[in-house]
């Protein structure tokens, strides 16, 4: 039992943010980026269930113009918009089920 407070307002996200399930993923990713490894060293088995769905929801898009430089999509935003919704529901029920083991 770790009781981490950002895997609560990851799932929290999930539950009542706006949007459809792919923008409520977005939202608790973001939250999950500000996880480090310290704070799993009793569970190291559920850091590398964050390492691993960090790297499927998030992929770098292209370059856009932006004024007077190129800047990089948003990586998560950029996955969402070529990935499908049922594709999204599973990462939002592992996004839950990182949270219950931590419970």
């Amino acid at each position: 039992m770790i009781g981490n407070d950002r895997l609560y307002l990851a799932t929290r996200a999930l539950i009542e943010g706006q949007g459809n399930v792919k923008a409520r993923v977005v939202s608790a990713m973001r939250i999950l980026d500000n996880l480090v490894p310290s704070e799993f060293t009793k569970c190291p088995d559920i850091w590398d269930r964050i390492v691993a769905l960090r790297q499927k929801t998030s992929f770098r898009g292209p370059l856009r113009h932006k004024g007077l430089k190129y800047v990089l999509r948003d990586a998560y935003e950029n996955t969402a918009t070529n990935r499908r919704n049922s594709t999204y529901s599973k990462f939002a029920t592992e996004i839950f089920e990182l949270w219950q083991m931590t419970s």
